[in-house]
């Protein structure tokens, strides 16, 4: 009898790339993450940018509807493309043994393929790790929105979502870096962060992080997160690379580093790798984070990396409020934006007397719905959530009678 646990390792880890964006960044991972066991693919509307696309494996979406052109944005258009592919995704998905999936939201096809694949991957049984990013201020309200409305149904299917903001990515280049040099730039620190995740997958474990513990992290609703990368080499090794990270133009200024909760670093070095040289990097780094900073450490050793340190690392970021909370949250909404009355009777806060705060949401949770190989969807809302979480409906916290 075949030996499952054996059969699963023996499947590669797939890098998926979804749209434009997602086929850029995959295929730079690809060729800077090219190692055994390590399958790319791209899938998209647009037979242009497949064809572009330096991967193994290209997935035309939905030719019948778009006639291999893009969708312009429109999100009907999408859906129904992605939906009609549904089954070649499948097939892609069964055949890896975890798939990281990269897409930028706000536009048609990365809104919508996104959701599907999780909900695929889901099905499958199948470890889908999603970093999407969100457009830039300046790509206007239309798609900011799109991109926040995608998010959030992402969120209902997928076990694990890493959101960066474009707008983040770019926060400490100079502003006269030309534009297509700073797609570059960003481009590259993307794939390079997506080829150190996936690289966890192949490389020896001396510090392991567990794939649990990452879903902790990231699973708030409001997080998001930022990436940076360190390398060293050489005797210095160590210092050079948390010097190169806590550089990185991507990371943000000290006070940004202030509003870091949680962090997952993974270092990795050659078969030469040391305590010490371990303890020394991550050590100058995780200096910079607060004190109570929920700090992931992974330490992995690959022989291709003699005399090498490479750290990587993803930070989550939650913006609190003066009282502590954290904004736009169920629950959360301030006083002059919460219904004075109820029923007709006044309430507390009317007449001056203290009131408790609106009630913080629990996770969201299915019940005897998990794990439900058909949710019920319903004008892209999850049925099978609970109304109340599902349209961020603060809990009533009662009003004086």
């Amino acid at each position: 009898m075949a030996d499952p646990a054996s059969e699963s390792r023996d499947k590669p880890i797939l890098l998926l790339g979804i749209g434009r964006g997602g086929a850029h960044i995959v295929s730079v991972a690809r060729r800077s993450c090219a190692f055994p066991g390590l399958l790319a693919a791209a899938a998209d509307t647009d037979r242009t940018t497949l064809d572009e696309a330096q991967v193994d494996e290209r997935l035309q979406l939905g030719e019948a509807w778009t006639h291999g052109e893009g969708c312009g944005g429109d999100l009907d258009l999408a859906e129904r493309a992605a939906n009609a592919s549904a089954e070649a995704l499948r097939e892609l998905l069964q055949g890896a043994r975890m798939v990281f999936v990269v897409a930028g939201l706000g536009g048609g096809i990365g809104s919508t393929a996104t959701r599907l694949v999780a909900r695929l991957a889901r099905e499958g049984s199948v470890q889908a790790v999603f970093l999407v990013t969100t457009p830039f201020s300046f790509e206007g309200a239309t798609r900011a929105r799109v991109a926040e409305q995608s998010e959030q149904r992402l969120r209902l299917e997928a076990q694990t979502v890493m959101v960066v903001p474009n707008s983040l990515l770019f926060a400490r280049l100079p502003p006269d870096t030309a534009m297509p040099r700073a797609l570059d730039i960003s481009g590259e620190l993307l794939a390079t962060a997506l080829a150190g995740l996936a690289h966890i997958g192949f490389a020896k474990g001396l510090i392991t992080v567990e794939w649990a513990g990452v879903k902790r992290l990231v699973r708030h609703p409001t997080c998001t997160c930022s990436l940076a990368l360190g390398r060293g080499q050489g005797p210095e090794a160590a210092d050079e690379a948390a010097r190169e990270f806590l550089a990185s133009p991507f990371l943000g200024d000290a006070r940004h580093l202030e509003t870091v909760h949680a962090a997952m670093l993974t270092l990795l070095g050659g078969d030469d790798l040391t305590i010490g040289a371990v303890q020394s990097c991550l050590g100058q780094v995780q200096a910079q984070f607060p004190r109570n900073a929920q700090i992931l450490v992974g330490a992995y050793t690959d022989p291709r990396m003699q005399g090498q340190i490479e750290l990587t690392g993803m930070l989550v970021h939650t913006t609190l409020d003066g009282a502590g909370r954290q904004p736009g949250l169920p629950g959360t909404f301030p006083p002059e934006e919460r219904q004075g009355t109820r029923a007709g009777r006044p309430s507390a806060a009317a007449d001056g007397q203290p009131r408790q705060a609106a009630l913080p949401f629990p996770d969201q949770q299915l019940g005897v719905f998990a794990g439900s190989p058909h949710p019920t969807f319903h004008d892209g809302e999850n049925l099978d959530v609970p109304t109340f979480q599902r349209r961020n409906v603060p809990v009533d916290p009662g009003e004086s009678l």
